[in-house]
This record gives structure tokens, sequence and C-alpha cells, in this order.
């Protein structure tokens, strides 16, 4: 996956750090704690007053934004999953 999806992408210098925005209206964020794989980014997109959140693979299913403090065997880091968030 690295070598056909990644690699390219990077030696074409088109991989950006984090905190720089993808266009005035498009913004990258830090997934969910909840998500297994750290370095996994959600997309913000802000256009005529509406926004728009794409969470790409994420989230499966309601209830995993359920209860406040619910922790799963796959998150990356059950402390920060399991905190409130405010």
């Amino acid at each position: 996956m690295l070598a056909d999806s990644v690699a390219p992408v990077r030696d074409a210098g088109l991989v950006r750090s984090g905190r720089e925005p993808i266009t005035r209206s498009a913004t990258r964020s830090a997934s969910s704690p909840h998500w297994p794989y750290p370095g996994h980014v959600s997309v913000r997109i802000l256009s005529q007053g509406e926004e728009a959140l794409i969470t790409g693979d994420f989230m499966h299913h309601p209830c995993q934004i359920g209860p406040p403090g619910l922790v799963v065997h796959a998150d990356s880091d059950p402390d920060a999953a399991g905190a409130r968030v405010s």
C-alpha cells in the first residue's frame, strides 16, 4: 500500500503537513482518538454558509459517537477516547 499509494504522492512533492489548509474553504484536522491509526485525518469543508466533515472511514455506525466515555478495543488512545470533549 505504501509503495503504490503513498510513495508516488510523497515523491511528487505533494505531501503537506496536517497544519496547512488544503484550500481557503477546506482544512484537515486530526480524526477522533477512537480511530485505531494515528495520523488519520478528516476534511472540513465550509462553503456558502454550510459545513461538511468528511470523516473517511473512522466511523462506521452511529453507536461510535455514543455516550461520552465510550472506549472500544480499536481505540488508538483509550485515555483520550474516553475523555469528555467540551
